[in-house]
């Protein structure tokens, strides 16, 4: 695999550092070796284990019927479209009520100064009035960048996931159009560190199944480079100067590292693409959750079968 060089930071954490959440699962060094092998077209010796399947599945629902109702006006939730709704709001703080935006859906082609509201977070978050306090608010809702042609729906909660299952199957007809006819890509996210992940990915026009790959490649030679650097969470970001990097954070010694995507990485996707492209599955309009599990079981089909 090429080599890279990683780049560690000292102080505070960044802002978009400080709102990962999602744990990330660290190559062992089989399986590092294993990354070697595939880009290097050598085949692999089959172990015990058995292989985990990860697909996103659907979460099991109720059969009582669901309208996406919304306040303004009773609409859908559309994809074409941007929609919100307000709702009331006690300060922590001081106790006093406000009023804060929810989101619905985001169209960024119709909205495009919500791309950076969600970027730095601001979209969720409510500015007390009357003191002044900043109150973090979470919620689900539909991100759609017309120009980039994707569609990632941020699920929070199993309900939001839910939503989103359901809204995928009502709208089969006009998503699959959208695959077919603009090669669109459908998303389904939990945190707000993965949507931001996925923004990143595919306004730099790459593939995520791919950039996974390359991300667990990375942190298998991280983890045998560096015996200091523990990395409890990392995931792909644009920085200030709209490069492409590898954020990782070392959660138990308080650390902050990345490396640079155009510095080695670049480079290990370009060997990913060009070996495994054409094994990947044709996008269709499915919610698809693209993460560590899902490398687990592309690894799983190499290794074990």
């Amino acid at each position: 695999m090429d080599d890279f060089t990683i780049a560690y930071l000292q102080g505070g954490v960044s802002r978009q550092g400080c709102c990962m959440k999602a744990s990330v699962r660290i190559w062992e060094t089989s399986q590092s070796a294993a990354l070697t092998a595939l880009l290097s077209g050598e085949p692999l010796r089959a172990t015990s284990r058995e292989p985990r399947t990860t697909n996103h599945e659907p979460l099991a629902t109720s059969h009582e019927p669901r309208n996406i109702w919304y306040n303004r006006g009773k609409q859908k939730r559309g994809t074409a479209m941007s929609m919100h709704h307000e709702v009331g709001i006690t300060c922590p703080k001081c106790q006093k009520a406000g009023v804060f935006t929810v989101w619905d859906s985001i169209n960024t082609k119709l909205d495009p100064d919500m791309k950076d509201r969600v970027k730095s977070l601001e979209a969720f978050r409510y500015h007390c009035g009357h003191c002044g306090t900043d109150v973090q608010v979470d919620y689900g809702f539909l991100y759609h960048d017309m120009d980039h042609h994707f569609m990632v729906f941020y699920a929070p909660t199993d309900k939001d996931q839910e939503n989103a299952d359901r809204d995928m199957a009502d709208g089969q007809d006009k998503f699959k159009a959208m695959v077919e006819k603009a090669g669109y890509v459908f998303r389904l996210v939990r945190s707000k560190a993965d949507l931001l992940e996925k923004i990143a990915i595919f306004e730099a026009g790459l593939d995520d199944r791919l950039m996974e790959l390359t991300k667990a490649a990375a942190l298998a030679q991280i983890g045998e480079k560096d015996k200091d650097f523990t990395v409890t969470e990392s995931h792909f970001v644009t920085a200030d100067d709209g490069s492409l990097r590898l954020n990782l954070i070392d959660g138990t010694h308080g650390q902050q590292a990345y490396v640079d995507f155009a510095n080695g990485l670049g480079q290990l996707y370009g060997q990913f693409e060009k070996n495994f492209a054409a094994d990947l599955p044709a996008e269709d309009a499915v919610l698809a959750r693209i993460d560590a599990d899902w490398t687990q079981q592309f690894l799983n089909k190499y290794l074990y079968n």
